[in-house]
Parts: C-alpha cells; sequence; structure tokens
C-alpha cells in the first residue's frame, strides 16, 4: 500500500543546467517518465536542441499513449 506522502506530486524551482535561467517544474514525472525526467527536466526551451526536443517530445507521445491504452489514463 502506498501512502499518500510517495505519490504526491509537488511544484518545485530550479534553474537551468546550461544556462542557469530560473525553471518551475514538477517534483516527478506526471505519467512515470522518470528516466526522460531525468534527462531533460532540467533544461529549459531556450537551450533544448531540435533533435533534443524530438526526442523528448516522441517518447512522451509514447508513454501517454501506452498510459491510456493501459486503462490507467481513465
Amino acid at each position: 500500500m502506498m501512502l499518500a506522502k510517495e505519490i504526491q506530486i509537488q511544484i518545485v524551482t530550479t534553474q537551468c543546467k546550461r544556462c542557469g535561467k530560473s525553471l518551475v517544474k514538477t517534483n516527478r514525472s506526471l505519467y512515470g517518465m522518470e528516466e526522460l525526467k531525468a534527462k531533460f527536466g532540467d533544461i529549459c526551451s531556450d537551450c533544448m536542441s531540435n533533435e533534443e526536443l524530438g526526442e523528448m517530445l516522441r517518447a512522451q507521445g509514447t508513454g501517454i499513449l501506452g498510459h491510456l491504452r493501459s486503462g490507467r489514463g481513465r
């Protein structure tokens, strides 16, 4: 059984690891894509390359589609 504290998603502030710009984000992925969040979560949109943006969007789309197909998105 999970405790409520373990499943809470909070809004946190941090800085872009490339330029130092202030960022606001969640402390966990909304759809369980923690690996993707770890890779891109601390990079602002100004610093992200087109290739990185494409990779992130494809992974998000695939992850969300899988989430919905499994019935967890209902």
